[in-house]
Protein backbone atom coordinates (compact mmCIF):
# COMPACT_ATOMS: atom_id res chain seq x y z
CA UNK A 1 0.00 0.00 0.00
CA UNK A 2 1.46 3.41 -0.94
CA UNK A 3 2.73 5.62 1.88
CA UNK A 4 1.04 8.93 2.60
CA UNK A 5 3.63 10.84 0.57
CA UNK A 6 3.33 8.41 -2.33
CA UNK A 7 -0.46 8.71 -2.28
CA UNK A 8 -0.24 12.48 -2.23
CA UNK A 9 2.33 12.59 -5.03
CA UNK A 10 0.19 10.29 -7.20
CA UNK A 11 -2.85 12.55 -6.91
CA UNK A 12 -0.75 15.63 -7.63
CA UNK A 13 0.62 13.88 -10.71
CA UNK A 14 -2.91 12.90 -11.71
CA UNK A 15 -3.82 16.58 -11.62
CA UNK A 16 -0.91 17.49 -13.87
CA UNK A 17 -1.69 14.73 -16.36
CA UNK A 18 -5.39 15.54 -16.36
CA UNK A 19 -4.64 19.20 -17.08
CA UNK A 20 -2.44 18.16 -19.99
CA UNK A 21 -5.16 15.82 -21.23
CA UNK A 22 -7.67 18.67 -21.25
CA UNK A 23 -5.44 21.23 -22.97
CA UNK A 24 -2.87 19.50 -25.17
CA UNK A 25 -3.45 19.39 -28.92
CA UNK A 26 -1.74 16.00 -28.90
CA UNK A 27 -4.55 14.62 -26.73
CA UNK A 28 -7.34 15.81 -28.99
CA UNK A 29 -8.28 12.40 -30.37
CA UNK A 30 -8.24 10.80 -26.89
CA UNK A 31 -10.39 13.63 -25.51
CA UNK A 32 -12.94 13.28 -28.27
CA UNK A 33 -13.16 9.53 -27.68
CA UNK A 34 -13.67 9.99 -23.93
CA UNK A 35 -16.32 12.68 -24.42
CA UNK A 36 -18.17 10.49 -26.91
CA UNK A 37 -18.10 7.49 -24.56
CA UNK A 38 -19.30 9.55 -21.60
CA UNK A 39 -22.18 11.01 -23.60
CA UNK A 40 -23.10 7.61 -25.02
CA UNK A 41 -23.44 6.31 -21.46
CA UNK A 42 -25.33 9.38 -20.26
CA UNK A 43 -26.84 11.78 -22.78
CA UNK A 44 -26.77 14.61 -20.21
CA UNK A 45 -22.96 14.42 -20.18
CA UNK A 46 -22.29 16.71 -23.12
CA UNK A 47 -18.72 17.74 -23.89
CA UNK A 48 -18.86 21.08 -22.06
CA UNK A 49 -20.23 19.46 -18.90
CA UNK A 50 -17.48 16.83 -18.89
CA UNK A 51 -14.80 19.44 -19.53
CA UNK A 52 -16.10 21.61 -16.70
CA UNK A 53 -16.23 18.73 -14.21
CA UNK A 54 -12.73 17.49 -15.06
CA UNK A 55 -11.33 21.02 -14.84
CA UNK A 56 -12.85 21.34 -11.39
CA UNK A 57 -11.06 18.14 -10.35
CA UNK A 58 -7.80 19.64 -11.65
CA UNK A 59 -8.30 22.60 -9.31
CA UNK A 60 -8.61 20.23 -6.32
CA UNK A 61 -5.42 18.41 -7.31
CA UNK A 62 -3.27 21.55 -7.45
CA UNK A 63 -0.52 21.07 -4.84
CA UNK A 64 -1.43 24.34 -3.11
CA UNK A 65 -4.94 22.99 -2.63
CA UNK A 66 -4.41 19.25 -2.23
CA UNK A 67 -1.42 19.18 0.14
CA UNK A 68 -2.86 21.35 2.97
CA UNK A 69 -6.15 19.47 2.65
CA UNK A 70 -4.50 16.04 2.96
CA UNK A 71 -1.98 17.07 5.63
CA UNK A 72 -4.80 18.16 7.94
CA UNK A 73 -5.96 14.53 8.19
CA UNK A 74 -2.60 12.82 7.82
CA UNK A 75 -2.40 9.29 9.22
CA UNK A 76 0.82 7.37 8.60
CA UNK A 77 -0.04 3.85 9.62
CA UNK A 78 -1.44 1.40 7.11
CA UNK A 79 -5.21 0.89 7.08
CA UNK A 80 -6.81 -2.54 6.95
CA UNK A 81 -10.31 -1.08 6.49
CA UNK A 82 -12.49 -1.35 3.41
CA UNK A 83 -14.90 1.46 2.53
CA UNK A 84 -17.93 0.65 0.39
CA UNK A 85 -18.65 3.53 -1.98
CA UNK A 86 -22.00 3.89 -3.71
CA UNK A 87 -21.50 6.67 -6.21
CA UNK A 88 -24.04 9.03 -7.73
CA UNK A 89 -24.22 9.76 -11.45
CA UNK A 90 -26.17 12.99 -11.77
CA UNK A 91 -23.24 15.10 -13.01
CA UNK A 92 -19.92 14.01 -14.56
CA UNK A 93 -17.45 12.29 -12.20
CA UNK A 94 -19.41 13.46 -9.17
CA UNK A 95 -18.16 10.47 -7.15
CA UNK A 96 -14.49 11.33 -7.58
CA UNK A 97 -14.27 13.43 -4.41
CA UNK A 98 -15.30 10.47 -2.22
CA UNK A 99 -12.85 8.21 -4.05
CA UNK A 100 -10.06 10.71 -3.59
CA UNK A 101 -10.81 11.01 0.14
CA UNK A 102 -10.86 7.23 0.67
CA UNK A 103 -7.64 6.60 -1.26
CA UNK A 104 -5.78 9.55 0.26
CA UNK A 105 -6.76 8.19 3.66
CA UNK A 106 -5.09 4.87 2.84
CA UNK A 107 -8.24 2.75 2.94
CA UNK A 108 -9.31 0.16 0.40
CA UNK A 109 -12.22 1.17 -1.81
CA UNK A 110 -15.02 -1.07 -2.99
CA UNK A 111 -16.52 1.01 -5.77
CA UNK A 112 -20.07 0.71 -7.04
CA UNK A 113 -20.30 3.13 -9.95
CA UNK A 114 -23.55 4.62 -11.08
CA UNK A 115 -24.70 3.11 -14.36
CA UNK A 116 -24.90 6.72 -15.56
CA UNK A 117 -21.29 7.55 -14.76
CA UNK A 118 -18.83 4.68 -15.00
CA UNK A 119 -16.82 5.82 -18.01
CA UNK A 120 -15.31 8.88 -16.34
CA UNK A 121 -14.73 7.17 -12.99
CA UNK A 122 -12.86 4.31 -14.70
CA UNK A 123 -10.88 6.82 -16.76
CA UNK A 124 -9.71 8.71 -13.65
CA UNK A 125 -8.91 5.64 -11.59
CA UNK A 126 -7.11 3.95 -14.49
CA UNK A 127 -4.97 7.08 -14.84
CA UNK A 128 -4.21 7.03 -11.11
CA UNK A 129 -3.21 3.35 -11.20
CA UNK A 130 -0.98 4.02 -14.20
CA UNK A 131 0.87 6.57 -12.07
CA UNK A 132 1.19 4.20 -9.09
CA UNK A 133 0.27 0.55 -9.64
CA UNK A 134 -0.04 0.04 -5.87
CA UNK A 135 -3.49 1.65 -6.07
CA UNK A 136 -4.72 -1.42 -7.97
CA UNK A 137 -4.59 -3.27 -4.63
CA UNK A 138 -6.77 -0.62 -3.02
CA UNK A 139 -9.53 -0.44 -5.63
CA UNK A 140 -12.13 -3.07 -6.46
CA UNK A 141 -15.23 -2.50 -8.56
CA UNK A 142 -18.43 -4.09 -7.29
CA UNK A 143 -21.92 -4.86 -8.56
CA UNK A 144 -24.96 -5.58 -6.44
CA UNK A 145 -24.98 -5.12 -2.66
CA UNK A 146 -21.70 -4.13 -1.02
CA UNK A 147 -21.83 -6.62 1.83
CA UNK A 148 -18.76 -7.04 4.00
CA UNK A 149 -17.20 -3.57 4.01
CA UNK A 150 -16.10 -1.94 7.28
CA UNK A 151 -17.84 1.38 6.53
CA UNK A 152 -19.99 2.91 3.81
CA UNK A 153 -20.40 6.19 1.97
CA UNK A 154 -23.44 6.49 -0.27
CA UNK A 155 -25.01 9.29 -2.24
CA UNK A 156 -28.55 9.18 -3.55
CA UNK A 157 -32.13 10.27 -3.14
CA UNK A 158 -34.24 10.29 0.00
CA UNK A 159 -35.75 6.98 -1.14
CA UNK A 160 -32.40 5.30 -1.73
CA UNK A 161 -31.15 6.66 1.61
CA UNK A 162 -33.85 4.66 3.41
CA UNK A 163 -32.67 1.54 1.58
CA UNK A 164 -29.05 2.24 2.51
CA UNK A 165 -29.99 2.89 6.13
CA UNK A 166 -31.70 -0.50 6.27
CA UNK A 167 -28.67 -2.40 4.95
CA UNK A 168 -25.76 -0.33 6.23
CA UNK A 169 -27.15 1.57 9.21
CA UNK A 170 -25.39 -0.63 11.79
CA UNK A 171 -21.97 0.10 10.24
CA UNK A 172 -20.08 3.42 10.32
CA UNK A 173 -21.56 5.37 7.44
CA UNK A 174 -22.23 8.59 5.61
CA UNK A 175 -25.57 8.34 3.85
CA UNK A 176 -26.46 11.41 1.82
CA UNK A 177 -29.99 12.43 0.86
CA UNK A 178 -31.53 15.02 -1.45
CA UNK A 179 -30.12 18.50 -0.98
CA UNK A 180 -30.48 21.60 -3.11
CA UNK A 181 -28.83 24.83 -4.09
CA UNK A 182 -30.74 27.91 -2.95
CA UNK A 183 -30.27 31.59 -3.73
CA UNK A 184 -31.55 34.61 -1.84
CA UNK A 185 -31.94 37.69 -4.02
CA UNK A 186 -32.16 41.10 -2.37
CA UNK A 187 -32.99 44.61 -3.55
CA UNK A 188 -29.22 45.19 -3.76
CA UNK A 189 -28.57 42.24 -6.10
CA UNK A 190 -27.21 43.59 -9.39
CA UNK A 191 -27.98 42.44 -12.92
CA UNK A 192 -24.38 41.21 -13.19
CA UNK A 193 -24.87 39.07 -10.08
CA UNK A 194 -28.08 37.67 -11.55
CA UNK A 195 -26.15 36.76 -14.68
CA UNK A 196 -23.67 34.88 -12.49
CA UNK A 197 -26.61 33.22 -10.74
CA UNK A 198 -27.80 31.87 -14.09
CA UNK A 199 -24.68 29.67 -14.17
CA UNK A 200 -25.67 28.24 -10.79
CA UNK A 201 -29.10 27.44 -12.20
CA UNK A 202 -28.17 26.02 -15.60
CA UNK A 203 -24.71 24.47 -15.35
CA UNK A 204 -24.89 20.68 -15.87
CA UNK A 205 -28.50 21.33 -17.00
CA UNK A 206 -29.41 21.95 -13.35
CA UNK A 207 -28.89 18.30 -12.38
CA UNK A 208 -26.40 18.80 -9.54
CA UNK A 209 -27.31 19.00 -5.87
CA UNK A 210 -25.43 22.32 -5.80
CA UNK A 211 -27.40 23.73 -8.73
CA UNK A 212 -29.88 26.39 -7.66
CA UNK A 213 -33.38 24.96 -7.86
CA UNK A 214 -35.12 27.55 -5.67
CA UNK A 215 -34.77 31.31 -5.36
CA UNK A 216 -36.15 33.64 -2.71
CA UNK A 217 -36.98 37.11 -4.00
CA UNK A 218 -38.20 40.24 -2.21
CA UNK A 219 -41.88 41.07 -2.52
CA UNK A 220 -42.46 43.03 -5.70
CA UNK A 221 -39.26 41.84 -7.39
CA UNK A 222 -39.34 42.03 -11.20
CA UNK A 223 -38.99 38.40 -12.34
CA UNK A 224 -38.16 39.58 -15.85
CA UNK A 225 -34.69 40.36 -14.49
CA UNK A 226 -34.18 36.61 -14.03
CA UNK A 227 -35.09 35.97 -17.64
CA UNK A 228 -32.85 38.73 -18.96
CA UNK A 229 -29.92 37.37 -16.96
CA UNK A 230 -30.52 33.82 -18.25
CA UNK A 231 -30.48 34.54 -21.99
CA UNK A 232 -27.01 33.05 -22.33
CA UNK A 233 -28.67 29.67 -21.85
CA UNK A 234 -31.50 30.01 -24.37
CA UNK A 235 -29.67 27.49 -26.57
CA UNK A 236 -30.81 24.83 -24.07
CA UNK A 237 -34.07 24.85 -26.01
CA UNK A 238 -32.09 23.04 -28.73
CA UNK A 239 -31.12 20.22 -26.36
CA UNK A 240 -33.59 17.40 -26.91
CA UNK A 241 -33.40 16.02 -23.36
CA UNK A 242 -33.60 19.44 -21.72
CA UNK A 243 -36.41 20.66 -23.97
CA UNK A 244 -38.43 17.47 -23.46
CA UNK A 245 -38.28 18.00 -19.69
CA UNK A 246 -39.17 21.67 -19.99
CA UNK A 247 -42.04 20.96 -22.40
CA UNK A 248 -43.40 18.08 -20.32
CA UNK A 249 -43.71 20.18 -17.17
CA UNK A 250 -45.10 23.12 -19.12
CA UNK A 251 -47.82 20.82 -20.45
CA UNK A 252 -48.63 19.48 -16.97
CA UNK A 253 -48.90 22.98 -15.52
CA UNK A 254 -51.20 24.03 -18.36
CA UNK A 255 -53.44 20.98 -17.91
CA UNK A 256 -53.61 21.63 -14.16
CA UNK A 257 -54.27 25.34 -14.79
CA UNK A 258 -51.35 26.31 -12.56
CA UNK A 259 -49.84 29.77 -12.74
CA UNK A 260 -46.32 30.01 -14.12
CA UNK A 261 -44.09 32.24 -16.22
CA UNK A 262 -42.35 31.04 -19.36
CA UNK A 263 -39.74 32.37 -21.78
CA UNK A 264 -39.43 29.38 -24.09
CA UNK A 265 -36.68 27.55 -22.19
CA UNK A 266 -37.22 28.23 -18.49
CA UNK A 267 -40.36 28.10 -16.39
CA UNK A 268 -40.59 30.24 -13.25
CA UNK A 269 -43.14 28.85 -10.82
CA UNK A 270 -44.05 30.07 -7.35
CA UNK A 271 -43.67 26.99 -5.17
CA UNK A 272 -42.60 26.19 -1.62
CA UNK A 273 -40.84 23.00 -2.71
CA UNK A 274 -37.04 23.20 -2.72
CA UNK A 275 -36.68 20.71 -5.55
CA UNK A 276 -37.64 21.82 -9.05
CA UNK A 277 -37.67 19.71 -12.24
CA UNK A 278 -35.24 20.26 -15.10
CA UNK A 279 -36.43 23.31 -17.03
CA UNK A 280 -38.23 24.76 -14.01
CA UNK A 281 -37.05 27.19 -11.32
CA UNK A 282 -39.10 27.60 -8.16
CA UNK A 283 -39.36 30.99 -6.50
CA UNK A 284 -40.84 32.30 -3.29
CA UNK A 285 -41.41 35.88 -2.18
CA UNK A 286 -40.29 37.20 1.20
CA UNK A 287 -40.80 40.47 3.03
CA UNK A 288 -38.14 40.74 5.75
CA UNK A 289 -36.17 37.48 5.87
CA UNK A 290 -36.86 34.28 3.91
CA UNK A 291 -37.71 31.15 5.87
CA UNK A 292 -35.37 28.54 4.46
CA UNK A 293 -35.43 24.86 5.53
CA UNK A 294 -31.64 24.64 5.92
CA UNK A 295 -31.73 20.86 6.44
CA UNK A 296 -32.56 20.61 2.73
CA UNK A 297 -29.86 23.01 1.56
CA UNK A 298 -26.57 21.94 -0.01
CA UNK A 299 -25.32 25.46 -0.63
CA UNK A 300 -26.78 28.92 -0.06
CA UNK A 301 -25.96 31.82 -2.35
CA UNK A 302 -26.64 35.46 -1.52
CA UNK A 303 -25.00 38.85 -1.17
CA UNK A 304 -24.08 37.81 2.39
CA UNK A 305 -22.89 34.22 1.89
CA UNK A 306 -21.59 32.17 -1.04
CA UNK A 307 -21.12 34.39 -4.09
CA UNK A 308 -23.44 34.07 -7.05
CA UNK A 309 -21.82 32.02 -9.81
CA UNK A 310 -19.78 29.80 -7.49
CA UNK A 311 -22.25 27.01 -6.64
CA UNK A 312 -20.60 24.49 -8.96
CA UNK A 313 -17.06 25.53 -8.05
CA UNK A 314 -16.73 23.90 -4.63
CA UNK A 315 -13.39 24.01 -2.85
CA UNK A 316 -11.71 20.71 -2.09
CA UNK A 317 -12.92 21.01 1.52
CA UNK A 318 -16.55 21.81 0.62
CA UNK A 319 -17.85 18.45 1.80
CA UNK A 320 -21.27 17.30 0.62
CA UNK A 321 -24.04 17.78 3.20
CA UNK A 322 -21.46 19.59 5.38
CA UNK A 323 -20.23 16.22 6.66
CA UNK A 324 -16.43 16.06 6.87
CA UNK A 325 -15.64 12.94 4.85
CA UNK A 326 -11.92 13.03 5.64
CA UNK A 327 -12.51 13.26 9.39
CA UNK A 328 -14.92 10.32 9.16
CA UNK A 329 -12.24 8.28 7.36
CA UNK A 330 -9.50 9.36 9.77
CA UNK A 331 -11.59 8.24 12.74
CA UNK A 332 -12.15 4.83 11.13
CA UNK A 333 -8.41 4.66 10.48
CA UNK A 334 -7.58 5.37 14.12
CA UNK A 335 -10.54 3.39 15.54
CA UNK A 336 -12.03 6.46 17.22
CA UNK A 337 -15.66 6.52 18.36
CA UNK A 338 -17.98 7.58 15.53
Amino acid sequence: MPSFEHRLFAFEQLGRELQEFLTSDLKGEERSKLYAQAEQENAWFVELSVQTALQEICSWLEPDSLRPFAEKYRVEKESSKTIGLILAGNIPAVGFHDLMCVLLSGHRAWVKCSSSDSVLIHFLLDALCAIDAEFKKQIEYKDGQLKGADAYISTGSNNSARYFEHYFGKFPHIIRKNRHGVAVISEETTDEELKSLSHDIFQYFGLGCRNVSKIYVPKGFDLNRIYKAAMEYQHYANSVKYYNNYHYHRTIYLLNKELFYDNGFLILKEDKNMSSPVGVLHYEFYTTEPEIPMEEVQCLLSNKSLAFGSAQQPRIDDFADQVDTMDFLRRIHTAEEL
